[in-house]
């Protein structure tokens, strides 16, 4: 199998001859030509989030249960799946967000950039599909009952809130819902 990249938008014409092995170069078949028309469009690494886009959290319990033999204690906390309203070219999981974490002691900050990165590049998995895109992040060390800042910065503004895990099987948030960072329930 062999892989061809382009770098320059043209019409090719792609053939090939096929030898019994290297060392005797004895012809032994050739392929038809194929016509390539490559187009001027240009593959990017990233793709700019649409600035009407609202980016939805949806908070979860999660838990990972404790492989020490001494500690059988498995913690618990809250998981947040990002996702975008807006279709962004190519598909998931190929597209991914792209930003910055900060934590700190009941303290949680994600910084996204202004876009979406193609992971597969220089290759477009899912060419000509439209996707949202997702992600998922572990908001661990939370104590039962204790409120956890949590701040997102989006499109360049910053939004904030809570987080509190009240027990194993139950959360809450104070969050405001009027801007481009929802909270889904």
């Amino acid at each position: 199998m062999t892989d061809f990249i382009f770098h320059c938008a043209g019409n090719y014409q792609l053939s090939a001859k096929i030898y019994n092995d290297s060392t005797k170069h004895v012809l032994v078949g050739h392929t038809d030509t194929l016509e390539i028309q490559v187009t001027p469009d240009t593959l990017y690494r990233t793709q700019m989030i649409q600035n009407n886009d609202i980016l939805n959290i949806t908070p979860s319990i999660a838990q990972i249960e404790s492989t020490d033999p001494n500690n059988q204690q498995s913690e618990i906390y809250i998981q947040l799946v990002f996702t975008t309203t807006n279709l962004y070219e190519y598909s998931t999981p190929y597209i991914q967000f792209d930003y910055v974490t900060a934590t700190g002691p009941n303290s949680y900050s994600y910084q996204f950039s202004d876009s979406i990165r193609l992971e597969s590049f220089p290759f477009a998995f899912g060419n000509g599909i439209k996707s949202i895109v997702d992600g998922a992040v572990g908001l661990h060390g939370l104590k039962f009952g204790v409120p956890a800042k949590l701040t997102i910065v989006w499109l360049d503004t910053i939004f904030e809130g809570t987080v509190t895990l009240l027990n194993q099987n139950q959360w809450t948030t104070t969050w405001d819902n009027s801007g481009s960072v929802k909270m889904m329930y």
